[in-house]
C-alpha cells in the first residue's frame, strides 16, 4: 500500500482519537445516570470559521506539495489535485445536503465537505490524475452526508462537528 503523504495514517488516527474521546465522554455519562449524550447547539462564527477552513485549506497546499520535495511538473499536479478535490468536495456536499432538505445547508457542511475532500486526496496526491482529483471530491460529498447519518443514529455520542464523519469515512474511502 502507497500512502503519499501519510493521509492516511494521519487521518485514520484522527478518527480513532476521535472515536476514543466520544467512548470516554459517554463512559463518563452512563456514570452520571444519562442514558443518551446530549445534543449541544453550535453556536459558529461564520467568519472565523471561513478563515480557519481557508488557512487551512492554504497549509494543505504547503503540505501535500512538499511531500514531492521539488518544484517539478508532479508538485503542479499534487496542487490541482488537491484544489480540485477539496473543491469539488465542498460543492458535492453542499449540493446533495441541498437535494436531500431543499434548504441552504450552511457553512458547517461547506468546511466539512471541503475538508473530506482533501481527507480524500492527501493519501492519493501523488498517485491520481486531475482527473480522478475531481470524481474523489465528488464521491466524498455524499459519503459525508451518509457517514454523518449512520453515525447520528447513535445515542450515545455526540459528534456535533463531524470529525469522527470526516476522518473516519475518508479514511475509509482512501484504503479501499
Amino acid at each position: 500500500m502507497r500512502d503519499f503523504a501519510f493521509g492516511l495514517l494521519v487521518h485514520g488516527a484522527a478518527a480513532i482519537a476521535a472515536l476514543g474521546m466520544l467512548a470516554q465522554v459517554w463512559r463518563e455519562e452512563r456514570r452520571n445516570g444519562l442514558s443518551e449524550s446530549r445534543q449541544v447547539p453550535i453556536n459558529l462564527n461564520r467568519g472565523w470559521l471561513t478563515l480557519a477552513i481557508l488557512l487551512l485549506w492554504m497549509g494543505w497546499f504547503g503540505f501535500n506539495p512538499r511531500t514531492e520535495l521539488g518544484l517539478n511538473y508532479s508538485a503542479i499536479t499534487i496542487v490541482l489535485t488537491t484544489f480540485i478535490s477539496g473543491s469539488a468536495g465542498m460543492l458535492s456536499t453542499m449540493f446533495f445536503k441541498y437535494m436531500e432538505t431543499r434548504e441552504n445547508p450552511g457553512i458547517l457542511y461547506a468546511v466539512n465537505g471541503t475538508l473530506m475532500g482533501l481527507v480524500v486526496i492527501t493519501p492519493l496526491a501523488g498517485f491520481v490524475s486531475v482527473g480522478s482529483a475531481l470524481i474523489l471530491g465528488i464521491i466524498a460529498g455524499p459519503l459525508f452526508i451518509v457517514g454523518e447519518k449512520l453515525l447520528s443514529i447513535s445515542r450515545w455520542f455526540s459528534d456535533p462537528v463531524g470529525v469522527l464523519s470526516v476522518h473516519g469515512v475518508g479514511s475509509c474511502l482512501v484504503s479501499s
